[in-house]
C-alpha cells in the first residue's frame, strides 16, 4: 500500500524547513537508512533518512521549496501498487500532486536589521597610531600642568 512521508521536525520546535535537494529520484528503490533528502532550518542542515523501505514513487516537494513540518513531500509504493493506489494516497494526505521540477517557492529572506541614524559618542575615536583623539574643550586637563 502507497504511504505518504511527511517534512520531519529535524530540530525540537521547528515548524518549516527547506528541502534543499532530493538525494534519490523517483522510481529508486529505498531501504531504511538511506538518505532521501537534504533539509535545511535556520540552523542546521539535516540529511533525511527513510524510516520504511519501497519504492519512491512520487517527490512532492520540489528541491528549495520552504514547507511547514508535517507536510508530506513523497510518497512511496510498496510491490503491486498501481497510479491509481499513489494517488489515492496523496488525496487522502491532503497534498497537491505538484510535479517536483515545479518552481521553488522562494525563501523569504530576513529582513534587514534597522540602522540607527544617530552618530554613536559615547567613546572617543582611536587614530591609526593608536592615540585617543579629543576635541579641544574635551577635557578638564589638558595634561600641560594646567
Amino acid at each position: 500500500m502507497a504511504s505518504v512521508i511527511r517534512m520531519p521536525e529535524v530540530l525540537a520546535g521547528v515548524t518549516e524547513a527547506v528541502l534543499s535537494q532530493w538525494m534519490m529520484s523517483e522510481g529508486q528503490e529505498v531501504s531504511m537508512g538511506d538518505v532521501l533528502a537534504e533539509i535545511e532550518t535556520e540552523k542546521a542542515n539535516v540529511d533525511y533518512q527513510a524510516e520504511e523501505e519501497g519504492t519512491l514513487a512520487r517527490l512532492l516537494v520540489a528541491p528549495g521549496q520552504s514547507v511547514e513540518v508535517g507536510t508530506p513531500i513523497a510518497v512511496f509504493s510498496a510491490p503491486g501498487d498501481s497510479a491509481d493506489d499513489i494517488d489515492a494516497a496523496v488525496a487522502t494526505a491532503g497534498a497537491a500532486s505538484a510535479p517536483a521540477d515545479a518552481p521553488a517557492t522562494p525563501v523569504a529572506a530576513a529582513p534587514e536589521p534597522e540602522v540607527s541614524s544617530q552618530k554613536v559618542t559615547d567613546s572617543p575615536p582611536v587614530t591609526p597610531g593608536g592615540r585617543i583623539y579629543e576635541p579641544l574643550g574635551a577635557q578638564a586637563c589638558t595634561g600641560r600642568g594646567d
